[in-house]
């Protein structure tokens, strides 16, 4: 994990990686010699979000289509509420894995449905449900990984130098490299920018624009920058160009700079278009348009706060859900969990994570996903070998006897051949059947997902990168320690070790040992509720408890007489993973009590 920080997230990443806040680092001094001093770091710049509890998915949508490149932290409040930081923004993670995995959304397989409840489950964890097979080749748009990798580079090369070149649209005010790689610019009024979001909006009344690649004018404006700074040194009198000049009337150096990031501009047309499509359709029209530079420069200096509030639209209806655009999201938001170290609540299967660990896959993977299926094909394997051993001469094909056909096991209309609803499937072609089956189950069935997850998970770092982790790795890595890890954080002596207890407490206290004796007893259904109320998530990092940043601390929080401890809720401060708890006089009003905090819809308020 400190290898994939340091070297795929960015220079600030990997600093914060490995020296941390108010940390020591080795620095060489002037005398040659090396010694581990304090280094202060800035603290990585933030990105705060308003949205709506009532529209989460489509908010989700909405922030990683804006935010999910940009190497701040995504922060998330919700409208109506006065929370704000941590807890927030990890229940916003958590209730968007949820929605992804509504049955409505068809968006993964199910082998035993229970029409009860609206969330899907599989008891093999969480897989693509499999499209239709594609008989004809198709054109249609692939994703190198490789190449979508150093687009990547190429636009963080871009966000980087935008951010110190200071160039922002003029119509949502923001800084290009926090909306978009691309750059419009009005041919009639030169002065007004925009980026491909609000050039999609139509927000000016002007119909005349020029494409300027991001990476070409930043390279150019830094080149020139560069130039006129090293010029203003041998003669003081010449005033060094602006960025603005720069970009409007660029130098040779400009020019030659522009010239040898040519190929750069290229790779990033691909995702810039992408991005510039999605941002059509998901603008966020609570930003005011802008006429003039003076409302610009005072929207801007709003701006360095980075708080954004989003206009939501409707959910769309699942009839309408489109598997790729969904992948997409779920990819970028795996990549911006990993990146800001946010956990997300999914069972995804090996098989899903062997995808995206690019590892083959074989008939064996389909025993955990889909039991039925895995044991008719095994099952038609054993009577083919069977025949073959016997081979007595006129007995009939017995798997020809079996009346399948060549179609996809329980539809019909997916031929996976041509016409493979009127070849029968017999002795000579049933092993290609098979193979076919666990093709289309693995490859050609969820290509189209899998390509658009890929390119969703690539806007924030190279997929690729994931490859050093094993299997089991990887899952803590994006969705934390695994119930079996679990059980062993959940005894009182691990409680006792990893739990804080400060402000009238210790870990001694008879409310304490109460509390741990509580929590011992949880059922899985109860310690996920006792997560969700404290921190937000679900989960538990790897490390468990003493996983947390900041740890769990209860304290004591007593009401003022005549007021009585039993008449008050346990309430929690998530951003801190601070337990107040009051002192009640016996176990089973503190179980009582603790419960009903963890069962109630709780909302994030000042208390």
């Amino acid at each position: 994990k400190t290898f994939l920080f340091s070297s795929s997230m960015g220079i600030s990443r990997a600093l914060h990686t490995l020296v941390g806040e108010g940390g020591e680092g080795l620095v060489r001094t002037s005398d040659g010699s090396s010694r581990d001093v304090p280094v202060k770091l800035a603290r990585i710049s933030r990105q705060k979000v308003r949205i709506s509890r009532t529209a989460i998915l489509d908010s989700a949508r909405q922030v990683m289509e804006m935010f999910g490149q940009s190497n701040s932290i995504i922060e998330v409040e919700y409208f109506g509420e006065n929370g704000v930081g941590l807890g927030p923004t990890l229940e916003f993670y958590t209730l968007v894995a949820k929605e992804l995995q509504k049955r409505s959304l068809k968006l993964w397989f199910e082998d035993t449905p229970d029409p009860e409840s609206p969330y899907l489950f599989n008891k093999g964890g969480l897989y693509p449900a499999l499209l239709p097979p594609t008989l004809e080749e198709e054109e249609e748009e692939t994703f190198d990984v490789r190449k979508v990798s150093q687009t990547i580079n190429d636009v963080d090369q871009a966000m980087a130098l935008g951010r110190t070149m200071g160039f922002y649209c003029d119509g949502c005010f923001q800084n290009f490299s926090m909306a978009t790689c691309q750059r419009y610019r009005c041919d009639i009024c030169d002065d007004f920018d925009f980026c491909a979001s609000c050039f999609a909006s139509e927000s000016h009344e002007h119909t005349s624009f020029t494409l300027l690649d991001l990476v070409d004018e930043c390279a150019a404006a830094a080149a020139a920058a560069a130039s006129s700074s090293s010029s203003s040194s041998s003669a003081s009198s010449t005033p060094p160009a602006s960025a603005s000049s720069a970009s409007s009337a660029p130098s040779p150096s400009s020019a030659s700079a522009s010239a040898s990031s040519s190929s750069s501009s290229s790779l990033s047309s691909a995702l810039s278009s992408a991005l510039a499509s999605a941002n059509a359709t998901s603008t966020p029209s609570s930003l005011p348009a802008s006429s003039s530079s003076s409302s610009a420069s005072a929207a801007r200096k709003k701006m360095e706060t980075e708080e954004m509030e989003l206009e939501l639209f409707d959910e769309r209806e699942a009839s309408v859900v489109d598997p790729a655009a969904m992948f997409k999201l779920i990819g970028t938001l795996i990549a911006k969990g990993i990146m800001d170290g946010r956990l997300l609540d999914f069972s995804f299967s090996h098989a899903f994570f062997k995808l995206i660990l690019s590892l083959p896959l074989s008939l064996s993977d389909l025993s955990s996903l889909s039991p039925q299926i895995y044991n008719s094909l095994v099952g038609l394997l054993e009577v083919g070998r069977k025949y073959k051993e016997e081979a007595e001469e006129g007995k009939k094909d017995p798997i020809e006897e079996m009346s399948l056909f060549y179609c996809f096991p329980g539809q019909s209309e997916w031929e996976l051949i041509e016409n493979g609803k009127n070849v029968p499937v017999t002795i000579k072609n049933y092993e290609k059947y098979v193979e076919d089956v666990v093709n289309h189950y693995f490859y050609g069935g969820v290509k189209k997902q899998m390509n658009a997850f890929t390119y969703g998970f690539n806007r924030v770092f190279p997929m690729e990168k994931l490859k050093l982790f094993q299997i089991h790795e990887l899952e803590n890595l994006i969705c934390g320690a695994t119930d079996t890890e679990t059980d062993a954080f959940w005894c009182i002596s691990a409680l006792e070790d990893s739990i804080k207890c400060d402000h009238g407490y210790s870990t001694g206290s008879k409310v304490i040992q109460n509390l741990f004796s509580v929590m011992s007893n949880f059922t899985r259904k109860q310690k996920i509720e006792f997560l969700v109320f404290v921190t937000g998530s679900p989960r538990l990092p790897i490390q468990g408890w003493k996983g947390l940043n900041p740890p769990l601390t209860i304290v004591l929080s007593n009401p003022e007489p005549p007021f009585d401890p039993s008449d008050f809720l346990p309430t929690v401060s998530t951003c801190f993973h601070y337990l107040k708890l009051p002192e009640y006089p016996n176990i089973e009003i503190l179980e009582t009590k603790l419960k009903l905090s963890m069962e109630s819809k709780s909302r994030f308020h000042l208390s």
